[in-house]
């Protein structure tokens, strides 16, 4: 990725900034050098953008738990040899993700859900878009890399250090019909009548999808579902 290519991403991202609630940054994990972090007053846990460039990864590894800092460290090394590995015009279509605590000022720790997107790569940089996110219950501490357009999911096995396939909660097409409709504000028997299905069939569709995801209500799942791009 040379010098323009760089320019214009920073410069898009830039102007995303301004209407995301979701701070990001950008990431050349080879050379350890934030190129770009969001605008946003706070980056997160009352740290600023400026302190994550002025730091780098140093702040990132810095505020995390002491007992975490080596898993951080493993998961971007493994979340950047499983990206290495994928034909450059798929790289897009792969997220990573994984939840970890960080240290607030004011002394006390909260958990996030980092995900990361291979943006491009070369035999001298590996550039990364990392979002950070609010925790995501149901996928635990696992590192979880997905393919947002074909619906795969693959999860790190730290004790045998390989990835392994996942088939845990794929959605099924009915199920992912009805979230999207859920997720785009309509009701039980709304979503009904645009699937010509009776309201209990729909309900069950609902209660499936909740119990996949582990979850409690509609709501979290419609959490779920948009955080990991599931539709």
């Amino acid at each position: 990725m040379d010098s323009l290519q760089k320019f214009s991403i920073v410069n898009l991202l830039s102007a995303f900034s301004r209407v995301l609630i979701f701070p990001f940054y950008i990431l050349d994990w080879k050379n350890k050098e934030i190129l770009y972090a969001t605008g946003n007053p706070y980056f997160i846990g009352e740290y600023t953008a400026d302190d994550l460039k002025s730091e780098g990864l140093d702040l990132l590894f810095r505020i995390c738990r002491p007992e975490e800092s080596g898993f951080l460290h493993k998961i971007l090394v493994e979340t950047t040899g499983f990206f290495s590995r994928l034909e450059d015009e798929n790289k897009s279509d792969y997220v990573a993700s994984y939840n970890y605590s960080i240290r607030i000022k004011d002394d006390f720790y909260v958990k996030v859900n980092n995900q990361v997107i291979m943006l491009g790569s070369g035999p001298d940089e590996e550039i990364l878009l990392c979002m950070l996110f609010p925790y995501i219950n149901k996928q635990g501490d696992d590192l979880v890399i997905e393919n947002v357009r074909l619906n795969k999911k693959w999860i790190f096995n730290s004790s045998l250090g390989q990835w392994e396939k996942y088939s845990g909660y794929i959605l099924t097409e009915k199920e992912r019909l009805v979230m999207n409709y859920a997720v785009n504000g309509l009701d039980v028997r709304q979503t009904a009548a645009l699937m010509n299905k009776s309201v209990e069939t729909v309900k069950d569709y609902r209660k499936s999808v909740i119990e996949k995801l582990g979850v409690k209500s509609i709501s979290e799942a419609i959490s779920v579902v948009m955080v990991h791009r599931m539709l």
